[in-house]
């Protein structure tokens, strides 16, 4: 008697890897990567915020400098006047003192 040829199963392969993804799991990949891209953007977009106003506390604290600056500078000014008047008057005093004593003399 002739043996009889079975033909074999193929028994699918149990791997991930080789499993077909179906559309819906596509979807849920899809799903899940652009909900991870939106919280990246907001994680961002948070992190801009905080810069920015880091920049304008650092923008106000230079204005308080310069405005500081300019009241410093005013007030060497007008103690540049004061002294100018003062010289002035110590001067007088010393011209007098010299003529009285070139009277004397």
């Amino acid at each position: 008697m002739a043996k009889a040829k079975h033909s074999q199963v193929q028994i699918p392969s149990a791997r991930s890897e080789d499993q077909p993804a179906t559309r819906k799991m596509l979807a849920l990949v899809r799903d899940e990567l652009k909900s991870d891209i939106r919280g990246l953007e907001q994680k961002m977009e948070s992190g801009f915020q905080k810069v920015a106003s880091d920049f304008q506390k650092v923008t106000s604290d230079f204005h308080k400098l310069e405005a500081g600056n300019s009241r410093m500078q005013l007030l060497f000014e007008e103690q540049n006047a004061n002294n100018r008047i003062v010289l002035e008057g110590l001067q007088a005093l010393w011209q007098r003192q010299e003529k009285l004593e070139q009277r004397l003399s």
